[in-house]
């Protein structure tokens, strides 16, 4: 605001809203050259800001296409702005809008919904997708990179929100790591509704807590499921042990601190969830300094499956700031459907066995697996093709 208003002059002083919002979006085109902070971040939230108070004809834009995260297209505050929903993974190209712990060291499939809040038809609609390891503090372009489908094409998308379409599968294999996932971001732009990533050229970076709650085009999610199905075992198994990085995307040492929110099952139940070697008084790092952080669990009282299936809130929210400023965090969700992380092996006998086995079986053939809650004989039926000198060539 002061950089618009210092640069307007006698001669170029608005003689209406639409032309102060005008100097306000060049200003925030500039860089901050002193302080390294690139430009460009900003923009849509002064438009949508004079479009709700009536300020440029009320009128939405032309174009401005979305991914919610829970807001429809539109920018009130929003401190968690790495839950959304409208972007999931399968372990099978199957198109099913449930989300799926990632399998580690094979290829997945992302998806994302995307709709156009303008009040024309959206053309050329492109969606670019991005994954990085579990991290709060991550900094555009440097901590992504590109799934191994870096963009499919959407068409057209109608007005007025009423059109949605599923843009996928995205093939990805998530950074190799010990926690069975990764992050997901996700990028729609059209003709006339460019992302403000297009803002930025070669060598200039973007916090993502300044990137993706000022831009509708972009949705973040870092959001992964744990064991809520399995009683004290098996979130122990999901959560103990594994953890996230944290990184200082700034350019001074600043002073980071974590905070965790249990949902209300747990925390009535007198679950505590810290961070092994974490100083009481936070963390200090370098600009751009990370630092693996690990989950110490301590199980409170037991819970059941359908305990956990009752409960409206199964969130567990771990929120970084940088010297007081919310960076970025993680959510750890408990679903109720899921006894042990899905990338790690339990000793299983018996009828688990089986289930597990069948369970193995179904994912090999791309076929859903998640519902088998256990296995009875009814059919045999095998057919098993040998190797046979060149016939398998």
């Amino acid at each position: 605001m002061l950089r618009a208003v210092g640069q307007l002059t006698p001669a170029s002083n608005p003689a209406s809203p639409a032309q102060f919002l005008a100097a306000l979006q060049t200003a925030d085109a500039g860089n901050w050259t002193s302080e390294g902070v690139f430009g460009g971040a900003y923009g849509k939230v002064l438009t949508w800001a004079f479009e709700k108070q009536n300020l440029d004809g009320g009128a939405v834009p032309a174009v401005d296409c979305y991914i919610d995260d829970g807001r429809a297209g539109e920018y009130p505050y929003q401190a968690v702005h790495w839950n959304t929903q409208t972007i999931w993974n399968r372990r099978a190209p199957d198109g099913l809008a449930a989300h799926q712990e990632a399998a580690l060291g094979e290829t997945n499939y992302a998806y994302v919904r995307v709709r156009n809040r303008g009040s024309q038809i959206a053309h050329n609609v492109i969606v670019k997708a991005y994954h990085c390891k579990p991290s709060a503090g991550v900094l555009w372009p440097n901590d992504l990179q590109p799934m191994s489908t870096a963009q499919l094409s959407a068409g057209t998308l109608q007005p007025g929100s009423a059109e949605e379409k599923i843009i996928g599968p995205f093939e990805w294999t998530p950074v190799s790591n010990a926690w069975g996932h990764d992050c997901m971001l996700m990028i729609v732009s059209a003709t006339g509704d460019p992302s403000n990533v297009d803002n930025f050229t070669a060598g200039e970076v973007v916090e993502d807590w300044r990137l993706v709650p000022n831009d509708n085009n972009v949705g973040q999610r870092n959001v992964t499921l744990v064991p809520g199905g399995g009683g004290i075992a098996g979130l122990k198994a999901g959560l103990h042990g594994k953890g996230f990085w944290v990184g200082n995307p700034g350019r001074a040492s600043a002073l980071i601190k974590v905070e965790i929110e249990l949902p209300p099952l747990l925390a009535r139940r007198g679950w505590r969830l810290a961070l092994a070697g974490l100083p009481g008084d936070g963390l200090r790092l370098k600009a751009g300094e990370q630092q693996l952080l690990t989950f110490e669990l301590h199980a409170g009282a037991n819970f059941t499956r359908a305990e956990a299936a009752a409960e409206k809130q199964r969130d567990i929210v771990v929120s970084a700031s940088a010297d007081g400023a919310l960076l970025g965090g993680m959510v750890y969700r408990l679903d109720p459907e899921i006894e042990r992380p899905f990338n790690e092996t339990w000793p299983a006998t018996g009828k688990d066995k089986c289930r597990d086995q069948a369970k193995q079986l179904l994912e090999c053939l791309d076929l859903p697996a998640g519902e088998v809650g256990c296995v009875r004989i009814s059919r045999i039926s095998l057919d098993i093709e040998m190797k046979r000198g060149d016939c398998c060539d």
